[in-house]
């Protein structure tokens, strides 16, 4: 639609964007192939779509794909969509907070029939688009695939290569399990209203490169977590000072980074993939306490 007939539903509908929900309208019809286009979605892929709005990339999805799961927290516009999209079998509309939705739990009797896995192709919110991505790779069953779009400066945090300042704790978990690419710019003008930030559409892979034991997970996830929140400090201080739980021996820790060809002041930000599940198995396994 354009921005005036977008600008009249919302007064139809007796809607105002919320700012605190990152609420903009996709009018953009290239930008909208280009989601899709990029996830590849076929006529038997599970999709699943995280803030639909007024439903224009949901258009394309319900069209093209086998199954659709949108999931929209305003209840205005679930019921706006509810209405526009009666009657379509393979869309199933939830009113909820993605936040407060197990997506496996929500794809399991689908995914059941035949070990399907699925995919996202969203425009995320910008309030809590982070948050959203770090729930679903965080997943017992993480998607396979992901096209959404997120603030520009997110995007650069997704694809940032070790040792770039961007580089951190989304980087690294993103990047643990996908290949993290950023496909496409996306001018303000694609939206109604208009976000005061630029965006761009981040497509994301599965791969399985970087392997970690049942008992290394929480791990990797657990100590990344605190180190990043102290990025500006050394990794051996911060973990030499860690709670019980986390604590190394100093000397321990530094003669893992000379294995790992990492200089015993390194940090957090210096340290790859790779090395990062490295040390988390030997966390795990005792060798540093």
């Amino acid at each position: 639609m354009k921005p005036s007939e977008v600008r009249q539903l919302l007064r139809t509908l007796d809607i105002r964007p919320r700012k605190t929900l990152g609420q903009s309208f996709l009018i953009d019809r290239n930008i909208r192939r280009a989601h899709v286009d990029a996830a590849r979605v076929g006529d038997t892929d599970i999709v699943l779509e995280v803030g639909p709005g007024l439903g224009a990339l949901t258009e394309l999805l319900v069209a093209e794909a086998g199954q659709v799961f949108a999931v929209e927290k305003d209840p205005r516009l679930f019921a706006y969509l509810s209405e526009r999209f009666a009657g379509h079998e393979r869309l199933t509309l939830i009113h909820a907070d993605m936040l407060d939705i197990d997506a496996d739990a929500l794809l399991a009797g689908t995914r059941g029939c035949g070990g399907q896995r699925y995919k996202v192709v969203s425009n995320l919110p910008y309030a809590s688009g982070s948050r959203i991505l770090v729930q679903l790779i965080r997943g017992k069953h993480p998607p396979d695939h992901l096209v959404v779009t997120v603030q520009l400066e997110v995007a650069g945090r997704l694809c940032a290569k070790v040792g770039d300042s961007a580089f951190g704790m989304l980087s690294l978990w993103a990047q643990r399990d996908y290949r993290v690419k950023r496909l496409r710019r996306v001018s303000a003008k694609c939206f109604c209203p208009q976000p005061e930030v630029v965006s761009a559409i981040v497509g994301f892979e599965r791969h399985d490169e970087h392997p970690l034991s049942p008992d290394a997970q929480p791990v990797f996830y657990d100590v990344t977590k605190l180190v990043f929140s102290q990025r500006r400090k050394q990794l051996v201080s911060i973990l030499a000072r860690a709670k019980p739980k986390w604590r190394c021996r100093r000397d321990a820790l530094e003669a893992v980074l000379k294995d790992l060809d990492l200089p015993p002041n390194a940090r957090p930000e210096q340290i790859n993939v790779e090395q990062w599940c490295e040390l988390a198995e030997q966390i795990a396994g005792g060798q540093l306490r």
